[in-house]
């Protein structure tokens, strides 16, 4: 049985990776909407918007 379960892992590594990434972020994004630790200086949408870019540029630089 172990055999298999080191099987599935490394078959399907890249997929659980990126759902443990995916489950995280959406968990604390909304974490952040609903309890907010300080006040906002810059509207979510446009710092969101500029992170995304900034991840955007910072893997296709390679």
């Amino acid at each position: 049985m172990l055999e298999n379960f080191e099987l599935f892992i490394t078959q399907n590594e890249q997929n659980i990776r990126v759902s443990f990434f995916l489950g995280i972020f959406f968990t604390l994004a909304t974490l952040e909407f609903i309890i907010p630790r300080r006040g906002l200086l810059v509207s979510k949408t446009k710092r969101w918007f500029n992170n995304i870019i900034l991840i955007f540029f910072r893997y296709n630089a390679n």
